[in-house]
């Protein structure tokens, strides 16, 4: 007989963001029955708005009431959260086993880097009295959690450097690899790509650990040459008006063609990865990389910083060690010559990309979460 899950996450975030895309694609595939030995038995979260005050009252009073409620009222077997900034969800006295799923630990443990000589933050550091107390809760509802589900082994190691005894399991992100193929569905080709530009595509957020200003310092020192059939799409929302605007300069001081294009919809993005050159991603701290994953999934080669916890996801060839501008340069050269070579025609699906790729398929996800689950 299967076992009752409730899914439980705070605010209904939408599937364009990281969090709620992976909430989403959990509970749909619950409902497809892909879990074995697991059915979905609700799904628990409250809308998103309000006012601060009524914010605040709603996730640390009304939303954990609610929940305690449906597990008294609906009588699950396994309590599941679904991201780490939930976890004060699990009651103070949880009569049933609990899981927690997390991402990231980087705004509950935020720590500094160095790269190129700047200090990178990792998380926030300054916060005020009100977010300080909302990690404390976010922490003692890990401290209470069953089992926690990490979705990198890079995160698992931090979890267990401050839970040394906690029950932990990696599940890494799993997706849709056929439906990615571009041997199985090709996609039309989106207009910005053009066929006498070498494309190079980045997607991420302005967020400074993203690092698109060392992708355009990179590129500033190719030469003009090579520099003047080279564009980059930077694709994904900009969080920061400002840190837009320092980007902006230095791509117009390293004589750098950007393409912003912003955010796109699913159909749009792997498109774009079909028919890309390659996908850059200097960033040096993920809580896994679900970008290059479906670039992979979708043929495309990878220029990528060797950094946790993206290097888990990647190819060996595709890794670059993250302060080594030189090799950054003769990577893109590489990619530069292949486009060159082709004259004008775009490239073929890259194998060993794809061939990755089929390790993260949704079914070896949904075996590795109902291996998980079954230790509680």
């Amino acid at each position: 007989m299967a076992r009752k899950v409730l899914v439980v996450r705070g605010g209904a975030l939408p599937k364009s963001t990281g969090l709620g895309r992976a909430h989403v694609n959990l509970v749909e595939r619950f409902v497809e029955g892909r879990i074995r030995n697991y059915e979905l038995l609700d799904s628990v979260e409250h809308k998103l708005g309000g006012n601060s005050l009524l914010k605040l009252i709603n996730r640390w009073f009304k939303h954990p009431h609610t929940v305690s409620k449906s597990i008294k009222s609906k009588s699950p077997d396994l309590l599941l959260i679904t991201d780490q900034e939930q976890a004060h969800l699990i009651p103070r006295k949880c009569k049933i086993p609990s899981a927690v799923i997390v991402h990231d630990l980087f705004q509950l443990f935020p720590r500094t880097i160095l790269s190129r000589g700047t200090e990178i933050e990792i998380g926030e550091r300054d916060v005020n009295s009100i977010r300080k107390r909302d990690i404390a809760y976010l922490k003692k509802g890990l401290d209470r959690a069953d089992l926690i589900i990490c979705i990198s082994e890079a995160t698992k190691k931090e979890v267990l450097q401050h839970w040394p005894e906690k029950l932990c399991h990696v599940v890494p992100h799993g997706i849709e690899t056929s439906i990615l193929n571009p041997n199985q569905a090709v996609r039309e080709k989106p207009p910005w790509l053009k066929k006498e530009k070498c494309n190079l595509i980045y997607v991420g957020t302005d967020d400074p650990r993203k690092r698109l200003d060392f992708a355009l310092h990179v590129i500033g020192e190719l030469s003009d040459e090579i520099k003047k059939d080279i564009i980059l799409h930077k694709i994904g929302i900009e969080n920061n008006s400002s840190t837009l605007e320092k980007l902006a300069k230095v791509a117009s001081d390293s004589k750098v063609t950007i393409n912003w294009v912003g955010r796109l919809e699913d159909e749009e993005l792997f498109a774009t990865y079909q028919y890309g050159d390659a996908l850059i991603f200097p960033s040096v701290a993920e809580g896994f990389g679900l970008p290059p994953l479906e670039a992979m999934a979708c043929g495309c080669p990878l220029l990528m910083a060797d950094a946790p916890a993206h290097n888990e996801v990647s190819v060996e060839k595709f890794l670059i060690p993250s302060e080594d501008i030189r090799a950054w340069k003769s990577r893109i050269e590489d990619i530069h010559s292949e486009w060159f070579s082709r004259k004008g025609s775009f490239r073929i699906p890259n194998e060993d990309a794809l061939l990755r790729a089929e390790s993260f398929s949704v079914e070896k996800w949904c075996a590795s979460l109902e291996k998980a689950l079954s230790k509680i």
